[in-house]
């Protein structure tokens, strides 16, 4: 069998990395990130391939594309833009490991045995059981979705009949996480005074003059 040439696939690591450089003007280095002032790594561009893809403008308008096809990554020549966006991929991701700190006042005032049981949103309080709630859960991150799922409802429901534990990765610090990312707002350019854990959806949604 032949072998192929990179040359001849548009898609080819190879070209793409030499496409990468050509358009921000940046050497590609082998590992890790570079300063993106001169340099550039594979760690920078997939931060930034992480914010194009959960951008929800990228999603709404290639929408009836990405059901029937892998997502296609637009590539920009703006070196600023190429470096915010790698920027609040960066904090996405950290975000998505659950390895960011983040500040909240979500709380769970109400001792109890921790069950979950009937799943009930009220008030901004998530009930899961008759007696214990969370509270302080706005109503845009409660009916945050990620595909076909409704992602804080989901958590819960795959913990039904079970009973929640105060662990790093536990319920508060997940409902901590989820009722942030909710938080939208109208924002006509990037702010780096914005609470950290916001920015990932706020600033990504209002990125639309990708080149």
């Amino acid at each position: 069998m032949a072998k192929p040439n990179s040359r001849e696939n548009p898609t080819s690591p190879t070209n793409f990395i030499k496409e990468v450089e050509t358009r921000l003007k940046l050497q590609f280095i082998d590992d890790g990130t570079g300063d993106l002032t001169t340099t550039i790594g594979p760690e920078d561009i997939f931060h930034y391939m992480y914010a194009i893809f959960h951008s929800p403008t990228y999603r709404q308008r290639y929408a009836e594309f990405l059901k029937i096809d892998f997502p296609r990554l637009p590539l920009t020549s703006d070196k600023t833009l190429f470096q915010q966006l790698a920027d609040l991929g960066k904090q996405l991701v950290t975000i998505h490991l659950m390895v960011a700190d983040i500040d909240t006042n979500s709380c769970y005032p109400i001792e109890g045995d921790n069950l979950v049981d009937k799943i009930t949103y009220k008030n901004e309080k998530v009930y899961i059981n008759k007696t214990q709630y969370f509270d302080n859960v706005k109503e845009n991150a409660w009916q945050f979705h990620i595909g076909g799922y409704q992602v804080c409802h989901k958590w819960f429901k795959d913990r039904k009949g079970r009973k929640l534990s105060y662990t790093a990765h536990g319920h508060k610090l997940n409902f901590s996480y989820l009722r942030k990312v909710g938080k939208k707002k109208t924002l006509p350019t990037l702010h780096k005074s914005l609470n950290y854990a916001r920015v990932q959806y706020m600033m990504i949604a209002n990125i639309t003059s990708i080149s």
